[in-house]
C-alpha cells in the first residue's frame, strides 16, 4: 500500500464523522451504533471519537482509570446521576460526559463537538457536597475496600478514614457503608 493511500485511510478514521464504541453489553452498543449511523457517522474501531458506555455502572470509571492517554477523544455516556460518581469520572478528563437520559438527543452533537476539541459535560444539576478527599474515601467504600485499604490508597491513617466516613455519611444522608456505596453507584432507588 502506498504512503499516500495509508495517509488517506488514517485521515478517514480520524474524521469527525467516525466513531468507535466501548461497551460490555452488546445490545446497548448496537443501539448506540445505530443511533450514530442514523446521524451520518461511520463506525471505525480506530476512530478518534470513542463513545464509552458506562454499563454496567462503574465501567467508565474503571476503563478511564486504566486507559492509556492517547489522542482519542472519549465521550462518556452514563446513566448514573450520583454527583460524587460524576465528579470522579470527570476528573479523569473525558472530552465530553453525558449523564441521565440525554444520550439520544445529545450524542450526535457530542461526537461532532469532541472532534472539534470541545470539552464539556451535560449532567444536569448535580453538585457534590463532598471534598475530593471525601470522594476518594467514598469511592473506596463503593469499591468494597476496607478502611485500611482506603487509608493506604489515599495516604492517611486508618483512624482518619473512620473519622472522615462519619462526615461523609452525614453529608450524604446515609447511615452505613452499604447505603453510601449504593448512593455512589447511582442506585438511590434501592435506599427507599
Amino acid at each position: 500500500m502506498s504512503d499516500s493511500r495509508l495517509e488517506l485511510q488514517r485521515a478517514d478514521y480520524q474524521s469527525e464523522r467516525t466513531f468507535a464504541v466501548v461497551c460490555t453489553i452488546s445490545v446497548v452498543a448496537r443501539a448506540v451504533i445505530d443511533l450514530c449511523q442514523d446521524h451520518g457517522f461511520v463506525l471505525h474501531p480506530a476512530a478518534g471519537n470513542v463513545v464509552l458506555l458506562d454499563l454496567p455502572f462503574g465501567f467508565a470509571l474503571r476503563t478511564l482509570q486504566s486507559l492509556e492517554r492517547t489522542r482519542r477523544r472519549i465521550i462518556v455516556v452514563t446513566w448514573n446521576t450520583s454527583a460524587e460518581y460524576l465528579e470522579d469520572v470527570w476528573a479523569l478528563q473525558p472530552a465530553i460526559m453525558l449523564a441521565g437520559q440525554t444520550m439520544e438527543a445529545e450524542l450526535p452533537t457530542a461526537l461532532t463537538q469532541a472532534s472539534q476539541g470541545s470539552r464539556y459535560r451535560c449532567t444536569g444539576q448535580c453538585a457534590t457536597a463532598l471534598s475530593p478527599p471525601e470522594r476518594a474515601i467514598l469511592q473506596g467504600i463503593a469499591l468494597g475496600w476496607c478502611n485500611q485499604q482506603i487509608a493506604d490508597h489515599v495516604g492517611i491513617q486508618e483512624k482518619s478514614v473512620r473519622n472522615i466516613l462519619t462526615t461523609v455519611y452525614m453529608k450524604l444522608g446515609v447511615d452505613n457503608r452499604t447505603q453510601a456505596a449504593l448512593r455512589y453507584w447511582g442506585r438511590q432507588d434501592l435506599l427507599d
